[in-house]
């Protein structure tokens, strides 16, 4: 991936944090960025009224549909060993759907570089989803930040139908 690549995700990354920053703040939580190693089980901890809130965010730049990161750098498929019949694939290279430790993921998605919608997703249900029907889906090669990442698109509207995703934002709404 070139470094003009590597930079635009970077400043799309910056982008919708900042936006969802302002979305946190404006329901009354502190969102609290998390860095380093620590990063590969959750993006952000959301504070309010003593509690704690162990959040992973996602950024789209269309808004059909969720991009379910089944291998986040196909690269690191080569670190994979086999024992016994069995392979052992590198969880540093698994996506962030199988890694995070996140109960929620909160999805970010705009349309024309317009912020259009937020959606919260479960995580172990959008996990049970995708396990009970990955033969539905066809996984797609996408170029990005963190190299050849392979994903499936889950439609948004067979996640609201499944209650997996709740849609908690939307354009039409003013953001404080």
């Amino acid at each position: 991936m070139s470094s003009l690549a590597r930079t635009n995700e970077r400043e799309f990354e910056k982008k919708y944090q900042a936006f969802l920053d302002r979305f946190y703040r404006a329901r009354g939580f502190a969102p609290e960025r998390i860095g380093g190693a620590a990063n590969r089980k959750g993006d952000v901890n959301l504070r309010k009224n003593g509690k704690s809130y162990l959040v992973e965010e996602k950024g789209l730049r269309k808004h059909e549909a969720l991009a379910f990161e089944i291998i986040q750098d196909a690269r690191l498929l080569a670190r994979a060993e086999a024992h016994d019949g069995d392979t052992v694939v590198p969880a540093n290279c698994l996506g962030n759907q199988f890694t995070t430790a996140a109960p929620a993921q909160m999805w970010y998605c705009e349309q024309n570089e317009v912020p259009c919608a937020v959606y919260q997703v479960i995580t172990e249900a959008l996990r049970q989803f995708y396990f009970g029907r990955f033969r539905d889906f066809k996984a797609v090669p996408v170029v990005r930040g963190y190299g050849l990442t392979y994903c499936v698109f889950i439609p948004w509207g067979q996640l609201l139908a499944g209650n997996i995703a709740k849609r908690i934002w939307t354009s039409e709404e003013k953001l404080a």
